[in-house]
């Protein structure tokens, strides 16, 4: 067999693959990780100035920074979400890895890595927001670099949680 299977919450079973149970098996080590050696930082003030710095050294507005991390967790940074994406920016075990993210319930270094993953969006899409924003959700192979996209509901929605905050921040 090249995988597990999983019964989901419908009940039907799935067969996962080897490079899913890789990457739950990453998930895993990192929580352990985390609960060993008690990363407990947290505070809301703190993580807003982390995103600040993150964000003006990784040359991403800060605004659009902070409604992504608002959008993705409310600044949380022990959250999970049902997909598997932790800490502050929900970021997935893939994309944590690819980020340098050792602990991604590590405020600090969940915040730096998002942040750097938004800014290597924000540079892919030449500055256009909702093109970084959607790629951020759906990941860069689902949007097209030039004309007119379409996106799922869960995408469109988040776009606009993302634009909401954009504007509250502005007023």
């Amino acid at each position: 067999m090249n995988g597990a299977v999983r019964l989901l919450g419908d009940g039907y079973p799935r067969l996962l693959s080897a490079r899913d149970l890789d990457m739950k098996w990453k998930a895993i080590k990192m929580l352990v990780n985390h609960w060993v050696h008690g990363h407990r930082d947290g505070c809301h003030d703190d993580i807003a100035d982390h995103i600040r710095y993150a964000a003006v050294k990784h040359k991403v507005p800060v605004s659009l920074a902070m409604a992504v991390a608002k959008s993705e967790s409310e600044f949380r940074p022990h959250r999970i979400s049902r997909a598997g994406a932790m800490g502050v920016m929900q970021l997935m075990p893939g994309t944590a890895l690819e980020m340098g993210v050792v602990d991604p319930f590590n405020a600090r270094q969940n915040v730096d890595g998002g942040v750097r993953y938004l800014a290597k969006l924000w540079k892919r899409y030449k500055g256009d927001a909702k093109r970084a924003v959607a790629a951020y959700n759906a990941g860069p192979g689902a949007v097209p670099l030039h004309g007119n996209f379409s996106m799922p509901q869960e995408t469109r929605q988040y776009i606009q949680n993302v634009t909401h905050h954009l504007k509250r921040a502005k007023h």
